[in-house]
């Protein structure tokens, strides 16, 4: 699954070049595993092989993702705030053998997510609130407008997803003088470059890190403290 997200992230990059770019693996790979659980045809084949579906043989991919999301999730119970929202919007189908009523359930099981018909005249706004409404409910009201008012959101038929991430973490130790520096942020408004002059952070930590073969997979500690200091 980490595949996808680093040819999307090469792609973007390529495309958006003069500008800043933020993006999140988590939910990327969560909002298309979201879409393969109600695909079918040609659509699901095409899902399954990018997010190389048919390697994971012993255990089910979207109980991972579930388990992922709710452990991070747990975080927001020791002073952090963090939220994964994913939401779906589609048109109603034509034929009735498209049971979207069956297909919420499952997205909502395994990704905590919801699924909304579309009003085209309203769906900019529904979509600014659901994303606004699911944040504040997973950091416990630590975050009340995570899009603002005037925040615009192009969503179109028949079907969009709207992904949001949000994380603001606490260090374990405090953050002293000799922590922070002066650095230039990059911004793109435009082709011609231009330099913020902030202020950044250096930690210094180690960290474990390694690779599985029998998983196939690189594994990095993460530096944060759950629930039980676990």
């Amino acid at each position: 699954m980490n595949d996808i997200s680093f040819q999307v992230y090469k792609r973007a990059a390529k495309v958006h070049r003069r500008q800043n770019l933020v993006m999140s693996p988590m939910n990327l790979v969560s909002s298309l595993s979201m879409l393969l659980l109600g695909a079918r045809g040609s659509t699901a084949d095409a899902l399954s092989r990018y997010l190389k579906a048919e390697e994971f043989i012993k255990f089910n991919p979207h109980l991972l993702l579930k388990n992922i999301t709710e452990k991070v999730l747990q975080l927001n119970s020791i002073g952090h705030e963090c939220a994964f929202v994913n939401n779906i919007f589609v048109e109603e189908p034509e034929s009735k053998m498209y049971d979207l009523q069956f297909y919420s359930r499952v997205v909502n099981f395994f990704y905590n997510s919801e699924v909304s018909q579309i009003i085209p005249n309203e769906i900019g706004n529904k979509a600014r609130d659901l994303a606004n409404e699911n944040v504040r409910k997973q950091t416990k009201g630590a975050v009340k407008n995570f899009l603002k008012p005037e925040a615009s959101l192009r969503v179109l038929g028949p079907i969009s997803l709207v992904s949001s991430a949000y994380f603001q973490g606490k260090w374990i130790t405090d953050v002293s003088e000799d922590d922070l520096f002066d650095m230039n942020f990059i911004r793109f408004p435009s082709a011609e470059r231009r330099l913020i002059r902030t202020v950044g952070i250096n930690k210094k930590m180690n960290l474990n890190a390694g690779y599985s073969e029998e998983l196939d997979a690189t594994v990095t500690e993460f530096y944060a403290y759950l629930i039980n200091n676990m």
